[in-house]
């Protein structure tokens, strides 16, 4: 069975739900945070990268 793996960037959950880029940053840090408090392993709903703009 092959699994369908999708990914939203921050920037894109941001203009979805209406709230500033930063705002967006801030909730997925304490969610982190509450997934580990959990013993839930981040990663499986977190993946973190960079980009560079011109």
């Amino acid at each position: 069975m092959n699994e369908l793996e999708q990914k939203l960037d921050s920037r894109e959950v941001a203009e979805m739900v209406g709230k500033e880029h930063k705002n967006i940053i801030r909730d997925i840090r304490g969610y982190v945070s509450e997934l580990g408090e959990l013993k839930i392993e981040p990663t499986d709903f977190f993946t973190e990268s960079t980009y560079t703009t011109a």
